[in-house]
């Protein structure tokens, strides 16, 4: 930020540096609201690890205004002194902002800030977990016997041989090798690796208890009259052989099918003519060199 604001003021005729920048706003004084009644009050690090000051932010405006050297009591308690119109403290639960609220502001209200609340709350939270992990742990093992043995229980869907699928027909047939395998006394490992599918799968089929079932109905495919075959061959017999064109062509025939399904037939008859043959298309140009030609132009344009 600091490098694209010093090359903006160099292309005003100004002359900077990026330290020059900061130097200057650092020397700006923070502004402070006329009437200060709520405030909020946290740490900050000066060097993190060694050391650290206070600041003061106004509720109002959330802008910053006062950086305190320390965080210890004293010092907040003494800027607190100077500012008597203060009705409200928001801070986190340190014990020294606390004193020093209580000693600088003792009309003020003080309220513990959401952030801080929440996270001594999911620490209180975790350590209780910690002190009972034995009963969670068994508490959570008999949940899962009762769910599973509820599902187990549950009538399963079954689907006459009339209606399968051929799809719906291979799972019944592999899950049934399934159960065999399964009763000759075999691991859900060596049953993965004989059927060819995945521990998961063998798993969750074994607890079910049932033949497992497609979750998707096949889609409807679409299909192109005659008419509208006969007329795209002459299109593209004429030369033309622009799926998008054809698409958009076609619809104003009367066609309600989608572009996939003239780009699909398109693409099976586009490249048999000797002239396509003859002239490929042009590649396609690579993302990073898209990218580095359209850095080039933003950085030359940022120059001027």
């Amino acid at each position: 930020m600091v490098e694209l604001t010093t090359r903006l003021a160099y292309s005003f005729g100004v002359r900077v540096s990026g330290d020059t920048l900061i130097r200057r706003i650092m020397q700006l004084p923070l502004s402070e609201p006329e009437q200060l009644t709520h405030i909020d009050v946290d740490d900050w690090a000066w060097k993190k690890g060694h050391h650290y000051g206070t600041i003061i932010v106004a509720q109002s405006t959330h802008r910053p205004v006062a950086l305190l050297s320390g965080r210890s009591a004293t010092s907040l308690a003494e800027w607190l002194k100077t500012r008597p119109e203060i009705k409200i403290i928001t801070r986190d639960r340190a014990g020294a902002y606390a004193d020093g609220a209580k000693t600088g502001a003792p009309q003020a209200i003080q309220i513990a800030d959401r952030w801080h609340l929440i996270r001594n709350a999911s620490d209180h939270f975790e350590r209780f977990l910690k002190r009972h992990w034995v009963a969670v742990k068994e508490t959570y093992h008999a949940i899962k016997t009762q769910a599973l043995a509820a599902l187990q229980s549950a009538p399963i869907i079954t689907v006459s041989p009339q209606q399968e699928t051929a799809t719906q027909q291979q799972r019944r047939l592999l899950f049934e090798h399934v159960s065999v395998l399964k009763n000759k006394g075999m691991a859900q490992t060596e049953i993965a690796l004989t059927a060819g599918i995945s521990d998961k799968t063998v798993r969750r089929w074994l607890q079910t208890g049932g033949s497992p079932l497609c979750g998707k109905r096949p889609r409807p495919r679409q299909v192109i009259g005659f008419n509208e075959q006969t007329w795209l061959r002459e299109q593209g017999n004429s030369g033309c052989h622009n799926a998008a064109l054809l698409f958009r062509k076609l619809k104003t025939r009367g066609y309600v099918g989608g572009s996939a399904t003239v780009r699909s037939l398109v693409s099976q008859w586009r490249y048999t003519s000797a002239e396509v043959l003859q002239y490929p298309p042009m590649p396609r140009l690579k993302q990073d060199t898209y990218l580095k030609n359209v850095a080039q132009k933003i950085f030359s344009v940022s120059q001027i």
